[in-house]
């Protein structure tokens, strides 16, 4: 059996519910479960994502169930309502052993959609990042820089998830184990262009200069396996799709297995409990930390951008300067009735976040619809509580510090002094700046420790690079050694000959011409030599080839579609004219029957008008007949009577006759002799 024929075999199973959401938080499905807990190794695991009402539960059960139509496979739906909550499982066997299994998520930007995915893929896009060995990323149409970015997110979050956190309860958390990174499959349904391999390379590429969209592409880069692939899906209609389908299966089945975390192969149970464990991972996380899973939105970020944080930032200015004339004892500190025993500083952070509240009410009106999130204002108020406190307390080390009686010898060399004509007021301030630079310490500390996480990385991506270099610089050396041996053997058997054959020509002028011919072919041996080819050029060359097979590979595919294309474009013109022509055919057909009908009724009308004719003529000569046999017998009877009586001859005896004769062998009987 073929390929397919022999994949249409095997057994599927599902699908089945594996994840749902419930309260905000996932809960896993125990069907789903133990369904998972069914495949054997090797397990080829992919998930589907992207957005919603664009073919991934489509594309999901042409993967896994082929082209069995009667096989009730992932809900489908041609309503715009979204379909597919959470996530569903199903598998299949292969043919040379091991498992298919796919996921089907749910989609994400639909505007009546999970508030979970209504931006990003969120937590579900973490579980197929860490769980799946491909992720399968589908759109409608075409691909945009949206798709681009929001894979971008989700590569750096997945990478995130290594690191450690911590829980809502404020306790630190480990970051989950290391695992291979999965394969990135783009598929387009119903695809508009003729998008490939190529295509996906030049999108996938980082734009030189530096530009913005260049992060995502190169998370993209760091955080999947290999290069990103593309498969382009036309309509299901299309003659092409089923051979497309076969193709991606064929990549997802080529692609690495799932591994354990000791390097061998994973079995079902193992990534159910691995799937138990990040569930668990992400439901504990920080509520600050899951909001990060998810793009934040555009007008949000703008508006705390322009009008939050500048706020923030002049309330805590205002702060210090406030703080700095409470310490002079001309000004008293603003008081209020109901914190007239409070302590200046606590004072002066009621009334800074009192102005925040009144300044920021318009963002978040309770009543009105809100412009931002309650949350986010609470957050943003949280922080600059944090921030004037701190600043405060800085202030206070300040004053205890100029408060103490006497400095030790090492404190006043290492103290720089202030200069006699200082006024007191600029002296006071000095505790403000040094506040102020804690509070820049702090902030350079936040830096350096995500700048040495950047180092970190930057280190790996040379480690790689330095191992990628070392190949090649093997590779290359491999390649120079082996033109100097070949060169050694060149030279030692052209050395051989010549000296064969100056053994044999020992006469001068053959020397001499001898001479001339070797000093000809050592300068053709040096043109020939500066005339190869280096090595590093050959993959030049290979690049230029394998370029120009993917040129015709398009130009090939290009024609082959647009023949498909004229040829749908015939059979629908003959689909039209037979269109056409049925009911024509219909109205033939029904006025034949009728005609037909019609004749066949008179013709048993007439029918049986005849067999009525024919019974009353047979009915008319059978009474004839009776009459004249009655007529007959009574002329016989009376002409037998009418004879004289004297005849010598005796009168016959009469006889009866039997019934069955005939009336004329009756008569006969009756006649005389």
């Amino acid at each position: 059996p073929t390929r397919v024929g022999s994949f249409q075999a095997m057994a599927a199973e599902g699908p089945k519910q594996l994840l749902r959401y419930i309260d905000g938080c996932l809960h896993l499905q125990e069907e789903g479960l133990e369904l998972l807990c069914r495949a054997t190794a090797p397990i080829h695991f992919a998930f589907t994502i992207g957005g919603s009402r664009c073919g991934k539960s489509t594309a999901c059960n042409a993967l896994i169930f082929g082209s069995d139509s009667n096989r009730a496979g992932f809900e489908t739906g041609s309503s715009f309502d979204p379909v597919t909550t959470g996530v569903d499982i199903a598998l299949r066997s292969l043919p040379d052993g091991g498992t298919l299994v796919l996921a089907d998520c749910e989609g994400a930007f639909h505007i009546c959609g999970s508030q979970q995915s209504a931006r990003g893929f969120g937590a579900l896009g973490l579980l197929a990042y860490r769980l799946s060995t491909v992720v399968l990323h589908t759109s409608m149409g075409s691909i945009d820089e949206r798709d681009i970015e929001v894979l971008g997110h989700l590569a750096a979050s997945g990478e995130s998830l290594l690191e450690e956190s911590f829980s809502a309860a404020g306790d630190r958390r480990p970051g989950l184990p290391a695992l291979a990174k999965p394969l990135l499959l783009l598929v387009v349904n119903g695809a508009r262009f003729d998008l490939g391999d190529a295509v996906a390379r030049r999108l996938l590429r980082p734009p030189e200069g530096g530009a913005a969209r260049g992060c995502a592409r190169t998370a993209i880069a760091r955080g999947f396996q290999g290069q990103p692939a593309l498969e382009a899906l036309p309509s299901c209609e299309h003659q092409a799709y089923w051979p497309k389908v076969d193709e991606l299966r064929r990549r997802i089945i080529e692609s690495a297995a799932a591994v354990s975390d000791k390097g061998l192969l994973a079995s079902g149970k193992e990534l159910s409990e691995r799937m138990v464990q990040m569930v668990s991972h992400l439901n504990g996380e920080a509520p600050e930390a899951a909001a990060l899973r998810e793009p934040q939105p555009a007008a949000e970020a703008l508006l705390r951008t322009m009008h939050l944080e500048p706020l923030v930032e002049e309330l805590a200015k205002k702060f210090a300067a406030g703080a700095t004339d409470t310490m002079n004892p001309t000004t008293p500190p603003p008081r209020s009735r109901k914190s007239s025993h409070a302590s200046p500083s606590k004072v002066a952070m009621e009334v800074a976040l009192a102005e925040f509240d009144e300044r920021s009410a318009w963002l978040g009106s309770k009543t009105g619809e809100a412009a931002v999130r309650l949350e986010l204002i609470a957050e943003v108020r949280e922080r600059l509580a944090a921030r004037l406190t701190g600043i405060s307390e800085a202030l206070a080390r300040g004053r205890k510090e100029a408060r103490r009686p006497s400095q030790s010898p090492g404190e006043k060399e290492m103290r720089t002094p202030t200069p006699p004509c200082t006024p007191s007021g600029k002296k006071r301030s000095l505790a403000i700046l040094q506040a102020l630079i804690e509070d820049a310490e702090l902030r350079l500390t936040a830096m350096q420790t995500g700048t040495a996480q950047e180092i970190a990385q930057l280190r790996l991506a040379l480690a790689d690079s330095q191992v990628k270099v070392a190949e090649l610089s093997k590779e290359n050396r491999s390649n120079e050694e082996k033109f100097e041996a070949n060169m050694r053997r060149f030279d030692e058997t052209w050395s051989q000959e010549l000296r064969s054959m100056t053994s044999k020509w020992s006469s001068s002028d053959i020397q001499a011409a001898s001479n001339t011919s070797l000093e000809e072919l050592q300068a053709e041996l040096e043109d020939v030599q500066e005339q190869m080819l280096d090595v590093s050029s050959f993959g030049y060359l290979m690049d230029d080839i394998r370029a120009e097979f993917e040129e015709t590979q398009l130009n090939k595919r290009t024609a082959a579609e647009s023949a498909s294309r004229r040829i749908d474009e015939q059979v629908r013109r003959l689909r039209d004219v037979w269109a056409e022509e049925v009911p024509k055919l219909e109205q033939l057909n029904e006025k034949v029957s009728k005609g037909i009908s019609e004749k066949v009724k008179d013709f048993k009308a007439a029918l049986e008008e005849e067999r009525q004719s024919r019974i009353q003529r047979h009915e008319a000569m059978t009474l004839v007949v009776s009459r004249l046999t009655s007529s007959l017998d009574a002329t016989v009877d009376s002409d037998f009577f009418a004879l004289p009586s004297s005849s010598m001859t005796p009168a016959p005896v009469r006889r009866p006759l039997p019934p069955s004769m005939p009336s004329r062998w009756r008569s006969e009987k009756h006649r005389t002799p």
